[in-house]
């Protein structure tokens, strides 16, 4: 009984001494913090997951962009709008309309970005007549075969293409964007700044008319008129053999391909 006594007392002795409370602390939290890890990895590894989404929308003639979205427009005989990313890039994503303005954006671009990549967008629509891009998207359009008009104001880094046939083609582009247009139109107008590009050699028009300034660049395929101005370090490159009406200033160049 004396033994055991004097066991107990030693261990009682010990567990008082500073430095096996100190140890029996750092054991503690380095618990704590391995558990806290855990939970915190779980919850990101499900915010990662991938989900998807369909949100319902009104017919509309319009679609505003802004961010950094991957988007895919379709033409279909109804109007659907699919999400599909991550829950943390969902709910980083921003959907309003506004009438005949479908509007769809990132609700804090910054944290966006590093799952811009993660995000896709799908929308079909039987018609459309304005689209609005401003960011860092990409965006392709795809089936339109029978529109009156169209215009796209793209702004920003943003890279998108069209494949359609438009009878009035109207289009901004500016900042360091690309706009790839694929098919055939009437008419196309284009205003080009900065160092944006436009690629047309596979968007068969019968009149173009180009505005350039910068160091930007159009390559178009032009069949009856082509009306260009320049200025700057523009440049551009047609097909075709339409009658030319050009203006250039600075260091702008046309030339046929």
């Amino acid at each position: 009984m004396n033994a055991i006594a004097g066991s107990i007392l030693s261990m009682e002795l010990m567990s008082t001494n500073p430095a096996n409370q100190y140890f029996q602390i750092v054991i503690v939290s380095v618990g704590l913090l391995t558990l806290i890890a855990t939970i915190w990895w779980q919850i990101d590894t499900a915010s990662e997951e991938e989900n998807s989404e369909t949100v319902t929308i009104s017919p509309f003639d319009t679609i505003d962009l802004s961010g950094a979205l991957h988007v895919l427009v379709l033409a279909s005989n109804d109007t659907t709008l699919k999400l599909r990313g991550s829950r943390k890039a969902l709910s980083w994503l921003r959907v309003r309309q506004y009438g005949q303005t479908l509007k769809i954006g990132n609700r804090f671009f910054l944290k966006a970005w590093g799952h811009h990549k993660s995000l896709f967008i799908t929308i079909t629509t039987p018609t459309l007549r304005h689209l609005e891009i401003s960011g860092a998207n990409v965006v392709q359009v795809n089936g339109f075969t029978d529109l009156a008009s169209l215009d796209m104001n793209i702004t920003g880094a943003s890279n998108v293409s069209f494949e359609g046939t438009v009878g009035f083609l109207s289009t901004e582009i500016t900042g360091a964007s690309r706009l790839t247009l694929q098919g055939a139109g009437q008419h196309l107008n284009a205003e080009i700044t900065g160092a944006s590009s436009l690629h047309a050699l596979h968007y068969a028009a019968e009149i173009a008319s180009l505005e350039l300034a910068g160091a930007c660049s159009a390559r178009v395929k032009v069949s009856r008129q082509l009306t260009a101005e320049l200025a700057g370090a523009s440049r551009v490159q047609y097909q075709g053999e339409p009658m030319m009406h050009v203006k250039s200033a600075g260091a702008s160049s046309v030339s046929r391909v």
